[in-house]
């Protein structure tokens, strides 16, 4: 329990942040739309960001009892792995699951802190951090842009955890 903690404490809302900020680039008519009223749009901007870029994109779990699902049985002691990042873009719970909605009726329907008794008692710590950063760079940067041929946009290879490897940025300051 330990190591988690100090992962999710340090890893995840850094690597988020980097999602988010790339996310911000790619799609300038979120970016504009977000500067245009922070107030109505930041905290759902987070909550998009955490459900399409899943810091954590599973976890394991053991299955207690014997389970069916689907027509398969998981048997009792079975390693199972959860796949926070799949049940995020679930077109069932979530329209347009693809896109990024700053009007989004449900923003806060994602898995990406697991949920009940295993939901991530460092979820508000993390929604703070992506909140304040991404605060700051509304209330400080007019322009953003990928640094000319320095990005590959490489992910760590991590059956856990979605990072990418570096995010070079140039931007113009307010």
């Amino acid at each position: 329990m330990m190591s988690d903690t100090f992962v999710g404490g340090s890893e995840t809302s850094t690597n988020a942040i980097g999602e988010g900020v790339k996310i911000l680039i790619e799609q300038p008519e979120i970016w504009e739309q977000l500067k245009s009223d922070p107030d109505q749009y930041l905290r759902t901007f987070v909550e998009e960001v955490l459900r399409l870029e899943s810091p954590v994109q599973m976890l394991g779990r053991v299955a207690l009892n014997d389970v069916e699902m689907h027509g398969v049985t998981i048997p009792a002691g079975a390693s199972i792995g959860t796949r926070y990042a799949a049940a995020n873009r679930d077109e069932r719970r979530f329209e347009c699951p693809a896109d990024v909605d700053l009007e989004r009726k449900n923003p806060m329907a994602h898995l990406t802190f697991g949920a009940g008794i295993h939901y991530c008692l460092g979820a508000p710590l993390a929604r703070r951090e992506l909140y304040y950063s991404f605060k700051t760079l509304v209330e400080r940067v007019d322009e953003m842009w990928f640094a000319p041929g320095k990005n590959d946009f490489k992910h760590h290879p991590h059956m856990f955890l979605r990072a990418l490897k570096e995010l070079h940025i140039e931007f113009k300051a307010k």
